[in-house]
């Protein structure tokens, strides 16, 4: 048996980069609805002529939003095909040279070869690798920088109260019918991602999908198939291809961060996963929380990671593409949840 390629060294997610038809607006939306606020700015005022980006964060999750200013640019091009959609996962590495190679080695595609940039606050290195569909990946270090992202991005402080938001909990990919194992064994080969044997477990009638994982439990992304007519179908369909149908945001009370997300205006649907029950013998706080999940319609759910609370956004633009999901993870063992788990179970 071959023996299993060794994970790539990432250190974690250092941005997400979706394309947007108005990167401006996007990013008030960003800010009134999921409470990110505004920490950079890249364009034609900063060096960029090709594009307008603008840089979101809360906690430690940091969103590039991108619009192209010309028509004939291949971004542009990507955007007419696949409507607002995420083109790169930028993963924070020591050494851009070292891994690119050794990615490349495994039979990544190259997209871009390691490059430099720099300004007044130092140097960055990075390269690009293509994933599924027009997915990039990206490998950066900022061990030379000391600015607030990334060179040709000048600093721009635009303050939103968050919401709880607190790290990148997984990316998913939707792929095509027939692809799963492909891209599955891809990502595994490539970056040394492992299948978990939680994320094997398939429900009747759900969407086929493996649950691919950096071993040292940096990164997860689930992988899934269409069934015909589901929503995985559907997205495939509406994006004409493959890519990141959703990124889930990590928080420490979902109650909270809901009721502030639901004040907002963001919508959330409804799933077919197991609902929140009614349980006896919990402590009145957790009582209530359930409650105001339950009416938004979370649900629990339990991965390689553990056992987790998760609400699902609405498609955030007209496409029924891209989507969010909030999940606050629980410790199976603490007493305080032990009575929701038993129920569940």
């Amino acid at each position: 048996m071959r023996p299993d390629p060794a994970p790539l060294p990432l250190l974690g997610i250092h941005h997400i980069e979706l394309v947007v038809g108005n990167a401006k607006q996007a990013a008030f939306y960003y800010r009134k609805a999921f409470g990110f606020s505004q920490v950079a700015f890249a364009g034609p005022a900063t060096g960029v002529r090709e594009q307008a980006s603008y840089v979101l964060r809360q906690g430690n999750i940091r969103l590039a939003l991108s619009s192209p200013l010309y028509g004939d640019e291949a971004m542009a091009e990507l955007l007419q095909k696949h409507g607002d959609f995420v083109i790169d996962v930028a993963f924070l590495v020591d050494d851009v040279d070292a891994v690119f190679r050794e990615a490349m080695k495994r039979g990544a595609q190259e997209a871009r070869a390691p490059y430099d940039r720099k300004d007044e606050h130092g140097k960055t290195r990075r390269a690009k690798i293509r994933g599924f569909g027009d997915t990039l990946h990206s490998f950066v270090s900022t061990r030379e920088y000391r600015g607030e992202f990334l060179p040709r991005y000048r600093p721009v402080r635009k303050f939103t109260a968050g919401v709880g938001l607190l790290e990148i909990d997984c990316v998913a990919a939707g792929v095509e019918e027939g692809r799963l194992g492909d891209w599955g064994t891809y990502y595994h080969r490539v970056f040394g991602f492992r299948e978990s044997a939680a994320g094997a477990v398939i429900k009747a009638g759900t969407p086929k999908r493996r649950m691919m994982a950096d071993p040292g439990g940096k990164f997860q992304m689930p992988i899934v198939a269409p069934a015909r007519g589901d929503s995985v179908d559907a997205y495939l369909a509406y994006n004409a291809g493959p890519g990141i149908q959703h990124v889930a945001f990590s928080c420490e009370n979902l109650a909270y961060t809901a009721s502030l997300l639901k004040e907002n205006g963001v919508d959330f649907t409804l799933t077919t996963e197991t609902r929140i029950p009614e349980f006896a013998g919990a402590a009145a706080d957790l009582q209530a929380e359930a409650s105001i999940l339950r009416g938004l319609g979370a649900t629990v759910e339990r991965d390689a990671a553990g056992w987790f609370l998760k609400l699902e956004t609405e498609p955030v633009e007209d496409r029924p593409t891209l989507h969010f999901e909030i999940v606050q993870r629980i410790d199976g063992d603490s007493p305080r949840y032990r009575p929701l788990l038993d129920a569940v179970a």
